[in-house]
């Protein structure tokens, strides 16, 4: 199963810390406005666990 979420607005706020009166700015569809400055990120794990080895984990207090 696969999620995809689509970002319609964007608030962005520079230098908070070091300005408290800072306002945020919004960027109405970052997808489309920013495309041309995106660096794509894959950060990806995935595990397969047996179902079978959950259960004694788990009447062994480990879970």
């Amino acid at each position: 199963m696969s999620c995809r979420v689509k970002l319609k607005a964007l608030y962005e706020l520079w230098d908070a810390l070091d300005n408290p009166e800072a306002l945020p700015i919004r960027i109405q569809n970052p997808a489309k406005k920013l495309d041309h400055v995106k660096r794509e990120i894959a950060a990806i794990r995935f595990f397969e666990i047996p179902a079978g080895a959950i259960e004694p984990c788990n009447s062994q207090g480990k879970l």
